[in-house]
């Protein structure tokens, strides 16, 4: 990941390995977890009686529950825009180049779980494999909306150099 960052963001040279271990650790490990944990605060939170008494509180609680997965994973892609290049990334383009990942990742999302749904033909043709070749094009899916998010956190910072 980080070779292909470097190469959207035109960076030579790499992380030297201790560094590069310590970021591709903390990113692997931190992100999921933060995630996790912030569904499970949200999900306790609204489960308390204080919580469970209003109309409008169950309806702030349904649509919190409704945001946190898209803020989450918007948290996410800002993270990996900053952390992955090895050059400084500003918090300001990898937070807006955050916004379209998310959106195009949250739609290949409900793309794939409505034709896993409705279009059972594939485990007739590849049977108990059919998981392979559906994980291998989700995984080029987001990988492509992974890169695009980083091009346009590349065009943000330098405007003038893709004139």
């Amino acid at each position: 990941m980080e070779q292909a960052f470097n190469a959207v963001w035109r960076v030579k040279r790499r992380r030297e390995d201790v560094p590069a271990f310590l970021i591709y650790w903390g990113v692997i490990t931190f992100v999921p977890i933060l995630i996790g944990i912030g569904l499970t605060v949200i999900s306790y939170v609204f489960s308390l009686p204080f919580f469970s008494t209003s109309a409008s509180i169950i309806f702030i609680q349904k649509l919190a529950l409704f945001i946190a997965p898209y803020f989450l994973t918007y948290l996410a892609f800002a993270l990996l825009y900053i952390t992955l290049p090895n050059c400084r990334v500003p918090f300001k383009s990898a937070a807006i180049a955050a916004i379209p990942a998310t959106i195009l990742f949250e739609l290949a999302k409900l793309g794939f779980t409505l034709y896993i749904a409705n279009f059972p033909t594939y485990k007739l043709i590849y049977g108990a494999l059919a998981t392979i070749p559906i994980f291998l094009v989700w995984l080029y899916i987001s990988w492509v909306i992974i890169l695009f998010g980083a091009v346009i956190s590349y065009i943000l910072t330098h405007p003038t150099e893709n004139m």
